[in-house]
C-alpha cells in the first residue's frame, strides 16, 4: 500500500515535471517529453550535482526553466505522470541525453562538453553515447 507522503512526493515530482516540460517547450509536447527524458538521465546517472531522485534532478538550481509563461495543460501533466512512471513517449536514443540546447544557445554550448548529438526535436539532445553505440542499439 502507498503512503500518503509517497503520494505526495510522486505528485510534486509529476507536477513539477509538466512545469518544466510547459517551461522548456510550450506546447510542443514532444519536445517537453524529450526534456523530461534527459530529467530521468540525469537522475539515473548519479551525475555529481544530483542525489540521484527525480524531484533534485527537477529542482536543482539553474538546470531546468520553472514558472511556465504559458497555461500548463492536461497533456503537460500527463508528460509528469509518465516521467514519473517511466513511460515517456521518447526515441531511444533519449534516454542517453544527458544536456539540451535550444535555439538561443550558443552552437557550441553543448558540443563543448565533449557531448555527441543524439537527436533533435525543438531541442537538440546531447549525451557522452559514441554514435557507433547508438547504431548498434537500433
Amino acid at each position: 500500500m502507498i503512503t500518503a507522503a509517497a503520494l505526495a512526493y510522486w505528485l510534486a515530482v509529476a507536477y513539477l515535471a509538466a512545469d518544466v516540460a510547459c517551461s522548456e517547450s510550450s506546447r510542443d509536447y514532444r519536445d517537453g517529453a524529450h526534456v523530461l527524458a534527459v530529467v530521468r538521465a540525469r537522475a539515473r546517472s548519479s551525475w555529481a550535482r544530483y542525489d540521484g531522485t527525480l524531484l533534485d534532478a527537477l529542482t536543482e538550481p539553474h538546470q531546468h526553466a520553472h514558472d511556465c509563461r504559458w497555461p500548463m495543460t492536461w497533456r503537460h501533466g500527463l508528460l509528469g505522470v509518465q516521467l514519473v512512471t517511466d513511460t515517456l513517449p521518447v526515441e531511444p536514443w533519449a534516454r542517453d541525453a544527458l544536456w539540451y540546447c535550444g535555439d538561443y544557445d550558443p552552437a557550441e554550448t553543448c558540443a563543448a562538453r565533449g557531448a555527441v548529438l543524439l537527436g533533435t526535436v525543438r531541442h537538440s539532445f546531447w549525451g557522452r553515447v559514441k554514435k557507433s553505440e547508438l547504431l548498434a542499439k537500433k
